[in-house]
């Protein structure tokens, strides 16, 4: 069960990796100061309903 739940976690995260990616890639292009701290916060509260200022 252990295992199972690591490479569901695994595949979440690998998510939210090309997902930052691509934002990077959008900002970079259109000139836009990149956080990454705060696009992974953004992200992550997005997915799981949490209040961004939190």
């Amino acid at each position: 069960m252990v295992i199972h739940h690591s490479k569901q976690l695994l595949e979440e995260l690998s998510e939210v990796e090309e997902k930052i990616q691509l934002l990077e890639r959008l900002m970079d292009e259109l000139k836009i100061d990149c956080d990454r701290e705060g696009l992974i916060k953004s992200l992550l509260a997005k997915r799981y309903g949490i209040p961004s200022g939190q």
